[in-house]
């Protein structure tokens, strides 16, 4: 039998005929392992979306729902619970938790904090949450936001501001009547500027890479002039003639370069 196990608590039953108290849910093979816990210092509005979103996909019967997040639920929030009707169910328990949970704000608070949410490093799935979470708060606080249209044109405008410079400048070319349809672009605006920079970035690369010898992969070194040139000038005393033999010149400031070589080394010889 499959169960479903709430996060640092005992697993959940929903059978009856089991010893459990707490019901077992039948799981889809531990795909989305387990439940977040609650406890009334965590964002509720968050918290019951991420829930309702886990309930959805593996299909939880209301009962179940109800049953999940009573156990999901721990320190006051779990004792806040404990005081509601056995029977209550999913939506009552919910609305019950917002109710208690849920810190209220001003009017404008609740707008700054809508005007003030920024994709940042967030992909932009986690960072349209974000925007709703924060239009969910105001429409708390105004009842005006709550109609389609004015609430529409409001999460829009603030998920366009707050999206990366690049992006904002090409969503702002277009107009979108729901937020989803605004997403929809902004991630292929993404995948575009994305393969955009890697097409860059490769062309920076290959001009700026050095030429490489075929055998090595290493740049032949550019001689300029001699090779030992980068030695510095040699000393007078060090250097040889090899027309006379003497130290201090080269052959072109010889004395004796009008005379045959064995003269010159006679010379030479006859100094030494």
């Amino acid at each position: 039998m499959q169960t479903l196990t709430v996060q640092d608590g005992p697993p959940v039953s929903l059978y009856p005929s089991t010893p459990v108290p707490t019901p077992i849910v039948p799981v889809m093979g531990g795909l989305f392992g387990r439940v977040n816990r609650f406890t009334g210092k965590e964002n509720v509005i968050r918290f019951t979306r991420e829930f309702e979103t886990r309930a959805k996909a593996e299909a939880w019967t209301p009962e179940q729902q109800a049953a999940i997040l009573r156990c999901a639920c721990s320190g006051p929030a779990a004792a806040f619970l404990e005081a509601e009707d056995d029977d209550a169910d999913y939506n009552t328990l919910k609305e019950k938790l917002h109710e208690r949970f849920h810190y209220k704000v001003s009017q404008q608070e609740a707008y700054s904090r809508l005007c003030n949410v920024k994709q940042g490093s967030s992909k932009i799935s986690d960072y349209a949450l974000r925007v709703e979470e924060a239009a969910a708060e105001l429409g708390e606080v105004v009842s005006e936001f709550r109609s389609t249209a004015s609430r529409a044109n409001i999460v829009i405008s603030s998920f366009v501001d707050g999206l990366h410079p690049e992006l904002r400048k090409m969503l702002l070319l277009h107009e979108f009547k729901t937020l989803s349809d605004c997403i929809s672009m902004a991630l292929r605006a993404e995948t575009v500027i994305r393969a955009t920079s890697t097409q860059s970035k490769k062309l920076v690369h290959s001009v700026e890479s050095p030429k490489t010898s075929s055998t090595n992969g290493m740049q032949k070194p550019k001689w300029k002039g001699r090779p030992n040139s980068g030695a510095g000038p040699r000393k007078p005393e060090k250097v040889m003639c090899y027309h006379c033999q003497e130290p201090g010149h080269f052959r072109p400031d010889c004395p004796y370069a009008h005379e045959s070589v064995e003269e010159a080394r006679a010379h030479g010889a006859a100094k030494n």
